[in-house]
């Protein structure tokens, strides 16, 4: 009996060496396993921000680039309004001059919306210093009246 206790003793304690051993490991890959959640964290919150910076980035841009767009769309619309200003006040508004093969309208390059369809040049105005153009222009079923205001 003596020996047989002494054998469950021994054996007791290299099974508790072996379970010590065996927690020691599982711990050492639990803290592995949680430096890597943790460094992947911080690449995720990382990649998050510059995310957030493209966005902001890309936010900035598109702004900049519709800005741009109006300004041409204004500076478009003032240099045609110009240009058939120009052509009322030689008199030549009026007149029947067929366009010329190049696209031209009275010896001036057309803009792609005056080759549509053609504004009608109503009344200049001028009010301190600020001037104002009343064009209508004609479409297939309505009218479309456009008032331009600009300064020199």
């Amino acid at each position: 009996i003596h020996q047989e206790r002494l054998y469950q003793e021994y054996a007791y304690s290299k099974a508790e060496g072996r379970l010590r051993q065996m927690e020691k490991l599982y711990t050492q890959q639990i803290q592995g396993k949680d430096m890597e959640v943790s460094n992947t964290r911080g690449e995720v919150s990382s990649l998050k921000k510059l995310l957030e910076e493209y966005k902001k980035k890309y936010s900035e841009i598109s702004e900049k680039l519709m800005e741009r767009n109006r300004q041409y769309q204004k500076l478009q619309g003032l240099y045609d309004s110009l240009r058939l200003r120009t052509l009322a006040m030689t008199g030549k508004g009026d007149s029947a001059v067929p366009a010329a093969s190049s696209g031209a309208l009275y010896g001036l390059p057309m803009g792609k919306r005056l080759a549509t369809a053609l504004p009608q040049f109503l009344s200049p105005t001028s009010i301190n210093n600020h001037h104002c153009l009343l064009f209508t222009i004609p479409r297939q079923n309505i009218s479309l009246s456009l008032s331009l205001c600009f300064s020199l």
